[in-house]
């Protein structure tokens, strides 16, 4: 799976946001580094995971988010193996 990223001037973060996807993502080197699956592949999904629901979801908490990503992370795997 290949994500498209829009560019900045597509969309971009409230002012919060920034913060809040920066929380999701302290737990991507754990992730990728425990995945059994392809590293690039785990972060890839993880990043695209996090970037599309923070752009689409102005009140994101960073918690939900990294619990939400990690859920998406188990299914990937799930699916793979």
């Amino acid at each position: 799976m290949i994500h498209c990223f829009p560019s900045v001037t597509a969309r971009s973060l409230y002012p919060d946001q920034p913060r809040v996807v920066s929380e999701a993502f302290e737990v991507a080197p754990a992730v990728v580094e425990r995945s059994r699956s392809d590293p690039c592949r785990m972060g890839e999904h993880l990043a695209g995971f996090i970037l599309e629901h923070a752009f689409e979801d102005e009140n994101c908490d960073g918690g939900r988010l990294r619990a939400d990503a990690l859920e998406s992370v188990r299914l990937l795997v799930r699916t793979i193996t």
